[in-house]
């Protein structure tokens, strides 16, 4: 390895532990071990990760504890994330179970707020009302 690649290494490697990667719940910065420990029981970790999940119609709102930094600029870290999910059978294969919307947050305060957000404006507008949040 040339001397520039080690050095880009070097600063890569220092940005991400500088900014920390891994955070529990309440946005403490955790190590990579430390983070994936708490995953080792399935059963314990879908308990662990879900946040507040609801069901809108043929809609399931989910929202999660990711534990992992999503925020690849400069920022607090984001390691929340709502996401929604198509429970219609017959649209499934449209949309493979998924739709295109995906919010991230930093605290779990604004991850519930953000979740009834959605849920709200689901109810009010439908699939087509989340285009402008």
């Amino acid at each position: 390895m040339d001397d520039v690649q080690a050095e880009i290494n070097k600063l890569t490697q220092d940005y991400w532990i500088d900014r920390g990667m891994y955070f529990d719940r309440q946005g403490n910065s955790m190590t990579m071990i430390e983070w994936a420990q708490m995953f080792e029981n399935s059963t314990q970790a879908v308990n662990l990760r879900r946040v507040i999940a609801t069901k809108v119609r043929h809609i399931w709102v989910s929202t999660v504890w990711l534990g992992l930094n999503h925020e690849w600029r400069d920022g607090p870290p984001l390691i929340f994330e709502t996401m929604m999910f198509n429970r219609h059978k017959r649209d499934r294969n449209k949309h493979s179970g998924r739709f295109d919307f995906c919010d991230r947050y930093s605290t779990e305060e604004q991850a519930r707020r953000g979740h009834h957000r959605v849920v709200q404006v689901l109810k009010a507008r439908g699939i087509q009302g989340l285009a402008k949040l």
